[in-house]
């Protein structure tokens, strides 16, 4: 779906190449996308959803570690978009770089319902040796996993 929010430029006039992008990335045109949204950024380069989609674009054609500049541009321009962060973070994991993944799943809030970041969060962690930062993730995981385990009456 097209954020219409995103469409108006500079001096709220269209700019074409969002909605090129968009109808691109809709149809899994994922190589049209990147060409529209690169274009939609020379017009645009402090709009932090077009990094975003542009990032996500080469992500899904396989382009993944240059797919990691436009995610660092878009959680710069917009240090909120938590959607730019999650799939920064997962997407460092991916090219096995487990130290800025971290770092950058810090910037995102881990709630309850999401225990599968926590859980991605230790194991990253381990993997770069930082066992006693892991061992209070993986208590505290451990500690919901149990809670939950008591109230639906498994134990």
């Amino acid at each position: 779906m097209v954020d219409i929010g995103c469409l108006l430029g500079k001096n709220d006039r269209q700019n074409p190449w969002i909605s090129h992008g968009e109808r691109s990335f809709e149809k899994g045109l994922y190589g049209d996308a990147i060409r529209n949204f690169t274009r939609a950024i020379e017009h645009e380069p402090q709009n932090s959803f077009l990094w975003y989609r542009l990032g996500v674009s080469q992500n899904r054609s396989d382009q993944r570690e240059p797919a990691v500049h436009p995610l660092r541009k878009a959680t710069e321009l917009d240090p909120q978009n938590r959607d730019a962060w999650i799939t920064l973070l997962t997407l460092l994991a991916d090219t096995h770089l487990f130290d800025e993944a971290i770092a950058a799943i810090d910037h995102v809030v881990l709630g309850d319902s999401e225990p599968y970041l926590q859980e991605l969060k230790c194991e990253w962690l381990e993997r770069i040796g930082r066992y006693a930062d892991a061992a209070p993730q993986f208590a505290a995981i451990w500690q919901r996993s149990a809670l939950t385990t008591n109230i639906c009456g498994y134990v």
